[in-house]
């Protein structure tokens, strides 16, 4: 019975030990959250400030996005901090007089079922020639862990205009989180 009892303590012991080995060299991943798009209405005038483009709300699984992510071997509570790596935004049926270079910038909030106070998570400015897609690497990003724990993610997406559109545009956002 002594045998027993100390072959489940190590068993035990190891995997705890084994675990502890995992996190302490855990150096996190990037990984993609679900794409978001909206279509943009003809702006026909320059409105003097900035105007709402749009919202989207999607389902979210941290603990399995982390899982997929990591082979099984780590899960939410492994992960101490998530922050923006990248975001991409594209207008796939933008045009030379309808495209990013219409708008001077674009900010994206995001508010979830666990955090209902909306965070300043993207910010971008565009540059002033035809362009369709944008590729931006943040110099810093807000800490979303709060946001990313919730299972609703809802996105509002802002934008000030240069100039006006004469048609609807299709704006898609690929947002690359780091998670550590």
């Amino acid at each position: 019975m002594k045998r027993i009892l100390l072959c489940a303590a190590s068993l035990v012991l190891i995997t705890v030990s084994c675990k502890k080995i995992l996190n302490e060299t855990f150096t996190g991943f990037d990984a993609n959250v679900p794409d978001f798009q909206v279509t943009v209405p003809a702006i026909p005038v320059v409105p003097s400030g900035e105007i709402s483009l749009g919202s989207f709300t999607t389902s979210f699984n941290l603990d399995s996005t982390i899982r997929v992510n990591t082979g099984n071997i780590f899960s939410l509570s492994d992960v101490s901090s998530i922050t923006v790596r990248q975001v991409v935004v594209n207008l796939p049926n933008g045009d030379a007089s309808n495209n990013l270079s219409n708008f001077t910038s674009t900010r994206v909030t995001l508010a979830s079922n666990t955090d209902t106070i909306p965070a300043n998570f993207i910010n971008l400015s565009f540059p002033d020639t035809a362009t369709q897609t944008v590729t931006n690497v943040p110099a810093s990003s807000p800490e979303l862990i709060g946001y990313l724990k919730g299972n609703q993610l809802t996105y509002h997406i802002y934008g000030q205009m240069r100039r006006p559109t004469s048609k609807a545009l299709n704006m898609a956002v690929s947002v690359t989180f780091h998670f550590k």
